[in-house]
């Protein structure tokens, strides 16, 4: 596997937590037990000075609340293999004012209901809901490992706060309840999750879906099998009576997992919704999914690793409709 280029590590901190929830379809290697505390109970902090081994986490400015807690192979009761262990809700990281450098700050309020560096309780286990209901549906999602609420949390600095002193202090609302999500991706890396990504992560993809699939692929193949991948998918979650809502590159990752469908406050069920905004729900899912496909193939192309001819987009894009509606029609 190639090596990353600038992966940040830092360090966190023990907070004080019990498990709400695990799930039993996943062999995780971790001691989670419902009701009790886990070690995967951490916030970020700023590197101490002190001497004590700290677990880090891999951050990217770009998931806010998130680190990556590793690489290891993990497997689930359907036989899918992931890779990619995260952490959801361990803290706020974003980039310094005006430079490139990350940083870890304090968590702060967002909007009318989220916090920066936390995740809310409801929106956890919505997006539990939504993805085990796909996943058992063969709909290729990301998929939680565990629920972990949160009894204190910390600050940059390393102080601890009790969530009723961060709610005194105005850190979190009165109704918050954070959580941490342990989740399992195939490949976290999402098709164009910063602007200058690094280009060994789409070798580190290729290399992923082709030990997945035991072949090796050309550029444009791999290209063709995302399209077939995420044509599939669409088709599996719309026939399931979901849609997702925003299928853009920060919400698909480079080994084709449709994810993060915890955001936003309405309901995801089609079902719920009139017919017609219903069909125009599933319109913008299939528009917003081909235009993640075509902003992968331009990022490649720049890398000069396919060709944007005309033939390749239509080839492309006709893989992706004609899977599309094969897996939407399919009887169950």
């Amino acid at each position: 596997m190639l090596e990353r280029d600038k992966i940040e590590l830092f360090p966190t901190i023990n907070v004080r937590n019990t498990v709400l929830w695990q799930n039993p379809d996943i062999f995780a290697p971790f001691d989670l037990s419902i009701g009790k505390t886990c070690n995967l109970g951490v916030f970020l902090v700023r590197p101490q000075s002190d001497n004590i081994d700290r677990l880090k986490l891999e951050v990217d400015p770009i998931h806010h609340r998130c680190g990556l807690l590793g690489r290891v192979k993990i497997g689930d009761t359907q036989g899918n293999i992931y890779r990619d262990i995260d952490l959801k809700g361990v803290g706020y990281v974003a980039l310094a004012r005006n430079t490139d450098k990350t940083l870890v700050f304090d968590i702060r309020k967002r909007g009318e209901e989220d916090t920066w560096g936390t995740w809310r309780d409801d929106k956890a286990l919505r997006e539990r809901d939504i993805t085990e209901f796909l996943a058992r549906r063969g709909v290729r999602t990301n998929r939680m490992i565990a629920i972990i609420e949160l009894e204190e949390l910390a600050l940059s600095n390393g102080e601890l706060l009790t969530i009723k002193e961060a709610k005194k202090r105005g850190l979190l609302r009165a109704t918050e309840k954070p959580v941490i999500g342990v989740r399992a991706f195939r490949m976290r890396d999402r098709v164009r999750h910063q602007e200058k990504q690094d280009p060994t992560v789409f070798f580190a993809a290729k290399e992923v879906v082709e030990e997945e699939n035991g072949l090796k692929l050309r550029w444009d193949e791999y290209i063709f099998w995302i399209a077939m991948t995420l044509g599939k998918n669409l088709g599996l979650i719309h026939k399931s009576g979901y849609w997702h809502g925003i299928p853009s590159p920060h919400n698909i990752t480079l080994a084709g997992e449709i994810v993060d469908f915890g955001f936003g406050e309405g309901s995801k069920r089609l079902e719920d919704l009139p017919f017609s905004r219903a069909q125009q729900c599933k319109q913008l899912d299939i528009s917003q999914t081909r235009d993640t496909v075509t902003q992968l193939m331009l990022r490649l192309a720049d890398l000069d690793l396919v060709s944007l001819c005309n033939a390749t987009l239509l080839q492309t894009f006709e893989i992706f409709e004609d899977n599309y509606r094969e897996h939407l029609s399919t009887k169950s």
